[in-house]
């Protein structure tokens, strides 16, 4: 009995640890700092998700009203890393191979990692190491490198080390890299455009670069949804009808060039055609000996899409003006050992710069090696299979810095700070982002962003620590870093007021009944923590107009019950729906009716009036006849006299004689003295005898007429009355006529 009862205890106590471990293991987790209950472990989409669109928010921290709880969310936690590139292919060993480390933060940022990673390489005695991320391969074969950093691994990259094809290595003229233009089109559906495609050769004989048409020569491709289809007509696309994005590629003697981007929206037009929209200049990469000349080239693509070649009219920029010396049309000098950037200029468009590297290498031997060596980089960074231009750029860049470091032998000292970028905006409750580059007395930059000690103009606008800009006010000031007694040259930063993060509609559910309205409000919350009533600012949006229409004024009126949903947008933002319920109501069907029933008796008064207005001219027609013609006007008033009757209900009998019809009708409707039998023996007299009649018979027909339907209407119940006046008023016969 007792090995029962403690086997049960043991059971009940792992139980509730079970328990107890689960329940503190949710999907997030609430921590009791001093600024409250904060949550942790979400991401900013799952907050969306769960809580809603938060009171107030900062860059890392978003806080609830209705929850009292603020939601912290980790900046530099490493999400996932990316080694790139993921695959080489080299034709000789003793070239050095770079990988980069990209690191994907918890709060969206990308950055290089590179130096903080722990590389793993297949066969790692093949290899020498330089530094983190740089390798000399010493053996041909296939290897698989690998990057760690915080328990968390990268994707497998691959390196292929082949034995030099003789044939290739004979060649006078090698392709390094091929280069697509026009610049990232942006065309509407249908529209047809020519891609250039330039390429970048390098001359064996004379150890120089050159830029070439190869056009019709390279083989082009179009990209649509993953899928590469061949193109017919060379360069010539036609855009797609659907609207998206896409790439356009060639290929030429085994080399891929970089993809370029192409844009089809039906927003799409065109700018003059005069307007210079890009500038490439070509090679991107240039290194050349002492007192050797170089020739760049610059190419404009227009607002068109058109390129064109515009080294002789653009303004050239250099960098390091000892170095090289222009000489126009995009020749220049190597002067002296060093490192320059040129750019070229056409109005306020600027280009990316090129990077020239002017070293002295003594003996022909090493000269050659030198060439080789960066020769093979160049071929390396353009058969990589990158994910864009701008990628391979940057590597590129990062050759060429470590070949001028590992060629020089002078004591290294900080010249010069440079801010990148140097022009930042920033709102109001927000951060932004700097680094310090230091420049190096042997031409090498170092990122010093988080050794430098950063100072404002004016504090009360911004404020900065290790990199990261603060908006305090709004406002304009320069931003200085300072490092190993080096200050920086400016930059400038401009705080601007605060950004509309989310809209929100007021209530955000509602039922209205028929006939009636509500008025809704739409409130933006700001980067600041500030609220704003934006009501006038926003264009609303209803699912479903047959529920409900909605003014600019934000009132929204039923047409008919269900359901629908009402957005707010500004710009780019759109709110939440808010739920609007039509409903059912006796009041909006009481008005409804009355509606109705005010439109019926309006119409039926404006229907007897136009009946009113026709009998009325009946009637002065008739009145006329009295002196025109006494004997007409007599027979016309016993006609109007008989229809009367038979709107009353006495009809005239077809075998009757007019004087028996008379006093037929007197007998019935009891009139004084046989008035009608006298109007009936009246109206035979001037319809059957030739007498001449004058109006003083007419009048005295006229007077037997009026007593007659005097009598006739007293007869008559009230009801009875109304009924028949209408009827003939519908047949626009007149009763009483007044004489002249």
């Amino acid at each position: 009995m007792r090995r029962i009862v403690i086997g049960i205890l043991c059971l009940a106590v792992l139980f509730f640890r079970a328990e107890a471990v689960l329940c503190q293991s949710p999907e997030y987790r609430t921590v009791n700092t001093s600024r409250g209950n904060v949550i942790v472990g979400l991401n900013r989409d799952r907050a969306l998700e769960l809580f809603g669109v938060p009171t107030s928010a900062s860059s890392d921290l978003w806080y609830y009203a209705d929850l009292q709880q603020f939601v912290h969310f980790s900046q530099r936690s490493l999400a996932q890393m990316y080694l790139y590139p993921p695959f080489l292919e080299l034709t000789s060993t003793g070239v050095p191979v770079e990988f980069k480390v990209f690191g994907y933060l918890g709060d969206f940022t990308v950055k290089d990692i590179t130096a903080q990673a722990e590389f793993i390489i297949s066969e790692k005695e093949n290899f020498s190491t330089v530094r983190p991320g740089v390798f000399i391969p010493k053996k041909e074969g296939v290897y698989q490198v690998l990057a760690s950093s915080q328990d968390a691994a990268s994707n497998p990259a691959f390196i292929v080390i082949k034995k030099p094809d003789d044939k290739k290595a004979s060649a006078k003229e090698q392709c390094l890299a091929i280069h697509v233009l026009p610049y990232k089109p942006r065309l509407r559906p249908g529209s047809r455009i020519e891609f250039v495609a330039l390429g970048i050769f390098f001359s064996s004989s004379d150890k120089s670069y050159v830029v070439k048409d190869i056009s019709r020569q390279a083989q082009w491709f179009f990209r649509q949804a993953g899928q590469e289809q061949p193109l017919k007509e060379g360069g010539m696309v036609t855009a797609p009808q659907e609207e998206g994005k896409f790439s356009v590629f060639c290929t030429y003697d085994g080399l891929k060039s970089y993809p370029q981007e192409m844009e089809v929206s039906a927003a799409a037009f065109l700018r003059p055609a005069s307007e210079v929209a890009n500038i490439t200049v070509l090679p991107e990469f240039i290194f050349a000996s002492l007192n050797e000349n170089i020739m760049v080239k610059a190419f404009a693509t227009y607002a068109d899409y058109s390129v064109k070649e515009i080294s002789s009219r653009a303004k050239w920029k250099i960098s390091d003006s000892e170095t090289l010396i222009p000489f126009g049309g995009g020749l220049f000098a190597c002067r002296s050992e060093g490192v320059s950037e040129i750019s070229a200029l056409s109005g306020e468009v600027e280009s990316q710069a090129a990077k020239v590297i002017v070293a002295k290498i003594e003996g022909d031997d090493k000269a050659q090696a030198k060439k080789k060596e960066l020769l093979a980089l160049q071929t390396q960074n353009a058969a990589t299979k990158a994910k864009d231009a701008e990628q391979l750029l940057e590597e590129m860049k990062q050759d060429a810095r470590e070949l001028e470091n590992s060629a020089a032998d002078e004591k290294r000292t900080l010249k010069a700070i440079k801010i990148i970028p140097d022009y930042l905006k920033v709102h109001l409750g927000e951060s932004g982002e700097v680094a310090a580059m230091g420049i190096y007395s042997d031409n090498t930059q170092e990122d010093i962003t988080l050794l430098a000690s950063w100072e404002a103009l004016d504090p009360a606008i911004c404020s900065a620590e290790r990199g990261r800009v603060s908006a305090n006010h709004k406002g304009e000031t320069r931003l200085y870093a300072k490092f190993e007694g080096i200050t920086s040259s400016p930059a400038t930063v401009i705080v601007e007021g605060p950004r509309l993060l989310s809209v929100s509609i007021i209530p955000p559910e509602a039922t209205l009944p028929m006939g009636r309205t509500l008025s809704l409000k739409a409130e933006g919350y700001y980067s600041d923590a500030s609220r704003k009533d934006i009501t006038s600012e926003v264009h609303w949006e209803v699912t479903d107009q047959r529920i409900i229409k909605i003014n600019k004024k934000a009132v929204v009126s039923p047409i008919a019950m269900g359901k629908a949903q009402v957005y707010a947008v500004h710009k780019e933002l759109r709110s939440l729906p808010a739920a609007i319920q039509v409903v059912f109501s006796f009041l909006w069907l009481f008005k409804r009716i009355a509606v109705a029933l005010a439109a019926l008796l309006l119409f039926a008064a404006a229907f007897f009036a136009m009946l009113f207005a026709f009998t009325e001219r009946e009637k002065r027609k008739l009145q006329q006849l009295i002196d025109k013609d006494p004997r007409g006007f007599i027979v016309s008033l016993h006609e109007n006299a008989c229809h009367l009757l038979s709107i009353f209900g006495f009809r005239p009998k077809a075998f009757l004689a007019p004087r028996d019809y008379a006093r037929m009708a007197d007998a019935t409707y009891m009139t004084e003295k046989g008035a009608f039998l006298r109007f009936t023996v009246k109206f035979q007299e001037a319809h059957y005898s030739s007498h001449v009649q004058r109006s003083e018979d007419a009048l005295s027909a006229l007077g037997d007429y009026n007593g007659f339907l005097k009598t006739l209407l007293s007869r008559q119940s009230k009801s009875a009355l109304v009924l028949r006046v209408a009827l003939a008023l519908f047949k626009t016969r007149p009763l009483f006529i007044p004489g002249p």
